[in-house]
Order: structure tokens, then C-alpha cells, then sequence
């Protein structure tokens, strides 16, 4: 098979190896990424109350959506505040620039964009 149309199936894959997969998208295209991540849809109460899915609502809990990027974040856990461990860096004009691992410190500061 041509090395250059085939991918490997990934039977385990940790959270650095999907950063730089979503970081290599951005390479690629980062409109449709940013598109991508950014599109929001309406959730039901059972996945905004999800343990570890990133759900997004209006104050009071009314209307809850969730993206991709949440989803992601549930697959791979919370940590003991609630965070993700997969956030983004956003440039002014609103594409993401990359994707990167959360850290108490960032988290503490307000660094975090996801």
C-alpha cells in the first residue's frame, strides 16, 4: 500500500498524542478546524450533566450545548476542579492557533480558552 494514503489504526491513544494529531489538522487547515471546534449544538439534561462531558449553558442551566472539543475533554477525564485536559490558544480574529495540555497554573490564572 502507498505509504502516503494510509494511516495507522490507533488502538490506544493518550492525550499528547491527540493534541498534536488536532495540531497537525491546524497545519492543514485551521479555518475548518476552528469552525469545526467552535460549532456548538443543543444537548439534552443527561449530557449536560454528563461526570466529565465540557458542556457550555446559559446562566441558570437553561439551554446546554456541547462542541467537539467537549466531547473530546469527557473521553479523557476531568480533573478535581472540572477542567478538561485539552484546551486552545484563540487568535483575534477567533481561529485557534494550537491546542494544548491544561495546567493547574493556566487554569488558576484564567489561561485556559476551551
Amino acid at each position: 500500500m502507498d505509504e502516503k494514503n494510509h494511516y495507522p489504526i490507533c488502538t490506544s491513544i493518550g492525550i499528547e498524542d491527540t493534541i498534536m494529531f488536532l495540531n497537525s489538522l491546524l497545519r492543514i487547515d485551521r479555518a475548518a478546524v476552528s469552525q469545526l471546534v467552535g460549532h456548538r449544538v443543543p444537548c439534552n439534561d443527561r449530557m449536560a450533566n454528563h461526570p466529565s462531558v465540557q458542556v457550555q449553558a446559559d446562566p441558570g442551566g437553561k439551554n446546554p450545548s456541547v462542541g467537539f472539543l467537549g466531547v473530546l475533554n469527557g473521553m479523557f477525564g476531568i480533573d478535581e476542579e472540572g477542567w478538561g485536559q485539552i484546551a486552545m490558544e484563540i487568535a483575534d480574529d477567533g481561529n485557534i492557533l494550537y491546542f494544548f495540555k491544561t495546567s493547574p497554573l493556566q487554569r488558576k490564572y484564567g489561561l485556559c480558552l476551551s
